[in-house]
């Protein structure tokens, strides 16, 4: 995927303005979707220009690439965080601290995400979750080598991809579509529990 600003800026200012174009879309984009939004909504929002906006991006969708770039650093930023605080934990408190921390991610990026995944036909390759998805599956496959070194690798490969697909798609509807009468607590329980006496609930 091609770099979605015309150039990179080297002057803080810049950086700054930059920052604030990007803010300023995801705020909007949690009201009035990306179908709706229109770079001078950004612009007036940004209180810059609308010249200002087009000297770093060229259209709306590469804005939208370089938010979701920085969404996808801010996801794998927060769950690395998390994955610091599991080393000691035993599996079930591991998988139900990850799923929090990943329907936590998204919750704090749920605009561009909502935009990326549900509203732009960009493809796959515009989603920013096979990157997330890319660096949890390191840490799962080195998880269970330790806590199961009786598996072979095509077992481990079955497992991780299962998994992650499985942890993905629930993270993602309980943080973007949940119901108003379902609960949020219950359902990451509930998710967290599909995955450890499930997939790894290996005799």
């Amino acid at each position: 995927m091609s770099s979605s600003k015309r150039y990179r800026p080297v002057q803080k200012r810049a950086e700054g303005t930059i920052e604030k174009i990007l803010d300023s879309m995801a705020q909007l984009l949690e009201v009035h979707g990306y179908r709706s939004l229109t770079t001078n909504m950004i612009a007036e929002h940004a209180e810059v220009s609308i010249g200002t906006v087009y000297r770093y991006f060229s259209d709306k969708d590469q804005l939208l690439i370089a938010l979701s770039d920085r969404a996808t650093a801010d996801i794998t930023h927060m769950l690395l965080v998390t994955l610091t605080k599991m080393v000691n934990l035993g599996t079930d408190e591991m998988v139900r601290l990850f799923v929090e921390a990943l329907v936590g991610a998204i919750e704090a990026n749920r605009g561009v995400i909502t935009a990326v995944v549900g509203e732009v036909p960009l493809g796959t390759q515009s989603n920013m979750l096979p990157g997330v998805e890319q660096q949890l599956e390191q840490f799962a496959r080195i998880h269970l080598a330790i806590q199961f070194p009786e598996l072979d690798d095509a077992t481990i490969d079955e497992l991780v991809y299962i998994g992650m697909g499985v942890g993905l798609s629930a993270a993602l509807r309980i943080a973007i579509d949940r119901p108003a009468n379902l609960d949020r607590d219950r359902l990451i329980d509930r998710t967290a529990t599909l995955l450890t006496k499930g997939l790894f609930a290996i005799a």
